[in-house]
């Protein structure tokens, strides 16, 4: 049986199987691809599709994942962020105390919007192969560091081997384990050929708790395709959008933001930050 709890309960998640999952799993599949797309776009009907808009800049977690960043570069994309008014910075885990205290300590005038972006941790990353314990451990450190959004990392090797109930309690865990802080569930789609995988990741997501679902790391080849945010919003749909879908890896022009809005993305992961808003062209992740 699912975990029912509202959202905010402190109860323990419940456990779910594969064998209760997968028939869900191929029932959601099945009408997932069965189902008609018309092709419209997802595109908030107030958004401006011709430039760079203060709404763009909300749609975007600015990111620094490599790992040899420095603090002098943290402390640049936080900067940035500042500057252009960006939803959050991504940062690895080690770095959020840095993130939070920067955005603690800048005063609110320097910005262009009255919002400060946020400090937005990944987990299990890059790989998700750790284990679930980790992950709930990283994140409650991460939180307690000042994180405010989780993005973690599914085991992808558990979802090819139609381990379900893994999936689902892996991320259940990191939901609980986050209380009310959003989580969002990288599946990494360039390691997921077919769209039955694909599908299957975001209802196990969805199912379990998350709030986004993301497309990948950026660290596998690969990245955001308007094809998959596409599909992945029509995965998640059904729960009449509490939950999102974020398009990360290869997005770095303005266009190609537009491009996955369109398609369906709620959320842009992106180094190119600066690039899309200033109409260049940014490279990396």
């Amino acid at each position: 049986m699912a975990n029912t709890s509202p959202k905010g309960s402190m109860s323990m998640p419940t456990p779910r199987t594969t064998e209760e999952l997968a028939p869900l799993v191929d029932e959601h599949v099945k009408l997932i691809l069965s189902a008609t797309d018309d092709g419209a776009s997802f595109a908030p009907v107030d958004f401006d599709l011709t430039k760079p808009s203060a709404n763009l800049a909300k749609y975007i977690d600015h990111t620094l994942l490599k790992p040899e960043a420095t603090t002098d570069q943290v402390q640049a994309i936080c900067e940035e962020a500042v500057k252009y008014g960006f939803k959050s910075c991504c940062v690895n885990s080690v770095h959020i105390p840095l993130v939070a205290s920067i955005f603690k300590n800048t005063p609110t005038n320097l910005a262009e919007t009255t919002t400060h972006p946020i400090p937005c941790s990944v987990v299990g990353f890059p790989l998700g192969a750790a284990t679930t314990g980790a992950k709930c451990y990283e994140t409650s450190l991460a939180i307690v560091d000042g994180a405010k959004e989780i993005d973690m990392v599914i085991s992808v090797g558990h979802l090819k081997s139609k381990n379900y109930g893994y999936i689902y309690n892996d991320i259940n865990a990191v939901v609980f384990a986050a209380k009310n802080i959003p989580v969002k569930v990288i599946i990494e789609t360039s390691l997921l050929p077919s769209n039955e995988e694909k599908i299957a990741a975001c209802y196990l997501a969805a199912e379990a708790g998350a709030a986004f679902v993301k497309t990948s790391t950026g660290f596998n080849g690969g990245g955001a395709t308007v094809e998959d945010v596409r599909l992945m919003k029509r995965a998640v749909e059904y729960k009449n959008g509490e939950v999102k879908v974020k398009a990360s890896g290869g997005v770095r022009t303005f266009e190609d933001a537009i491009n996955v809005i369109k398609a369906g993305a709620d959320r842009i992961g992106a180094s190119s930050g600066v690039a899309i808003m200033s109409g260049g062209t940014g490279s990396g992740y």
